[in-house]
């Protein structure tokens, strides 16, 4: 009976990970690595952008799905523009006021047409909330200390909470999931290296904009493992995840391996390419 239920529990929580798309946070306030420089430092550290990802999705270790992202800039502001798939079609486009991004368009599994428009609100430099054109979508965060404490989520009639702990490096170590109505939340924990995360030389905003389930874009480092447990109380998980990386020159991920230890199954890969910039 044990086992029937953990199988049970297990196999929800994989759901509720592989559903969460085009919201990601980060665990400080937005204001610590603005671009809009056009690229340079300015103290000859080069820059990282992400020019490419190749993202492979794994069902019985097999390749069930691939997604090719190119990543195009605005010459003069050095900003994210746009985001296309390998047929040129466009997946995502971002609109400016300064280094804050006041407007953006993610599409539904890369359908243009079927995505979703949503306006961008802040309070100083923390982003508050994001609201789709067709009102079926609200995202509201709040903060303490400046510090991101909660995700608010309201699409249609359901509605989902995370509620977030992040350490002194900026990491996010601890996430409680939540659904309206339901009192049991489920537990994840993360564990970091100390490299950087793909978006670290990017505009800070993105990270709640951008999100791949093969990485993370919440925390200023690198996850290693992810623990999965059945509710806040537990203290054994249900679910261990590690991640494999690669690293280039500039301390980033160039390769992101995650496989689930229950199964030592690989399900998910993904390749990074980079513009360099002096």
């Amino acid at each position: 009976m044990f086992a029937k239920k953990r199988k049970t529990t297990l196999i929800m929580i994989k759901k509720i990970f592989l559903a969460v798309l085009c919201i990601a946070a980060i665990g400080c306030s937005s204001d610590d690595s603005a671009s809009g420089d056009n690229g340079n430092t300015g103290n000859g550290t080069p820059k990282y952008r992400i020019k490419k990802i190749t993202e492979f999705r794994y069902y019985n270790s097999q390749i069930f799905d691939t997604s090719i992202i190119y990543f195009s800039y605005d010459e003069d502001t050095g900003e994210l523009d746009k985001i296309t798939d390998f047929g040129d079609k466009l997946v995502g486009r971002f609109g400016y006021a300064g280094n804050k991004i006041e407007r953006f368009y993610i599409a539904d599994n890369h359908v243009f047409g079927l995505g979703s428009s949503a306006t961008v609100g802040y309070s100083g430099d923390n982003l508050v909330h994001m609201y789709s054109t067709t009102g079926n979508r609200i995202t509201a965060l709040s903060y303490e200390n400046d510090v991101l404490k909660t995700i608010k989520i309201t699409s249609g009639n359901a509605t989902s909470l995370q509620e977030l702990t992040f350490d002194q490096n900026g990491n996010r170590i601890e996430k409680l999931t939540s659904a309206l109505g339901q009192t049991n939340k489920i537990k994840s924990r993360y564990f970091y290296d100390d490299k950087k995360n793909p978006l670290s030389d990017m505009n800070p905003y993105l990270k709640y904009m951008l999100n791949y389930r093969s990485m993370d874009m919440h925390s200023k480092n690198g996850v290693t493992k992810e623990e999965q447990y059945a509710n806040e109380t537990s203290t054994e998980p249900i679910e261990t995840i590690y991640y494999e990386m690669q690293y280039n020159e500039g301390g980033f991920p160039t390769e992101i391996i995650k496989t689930f230890a229950s199964t030592s199954t690989q399900f998910t890969k993904t390749i990074i390419e980079y513009k360099k910039i002096q």
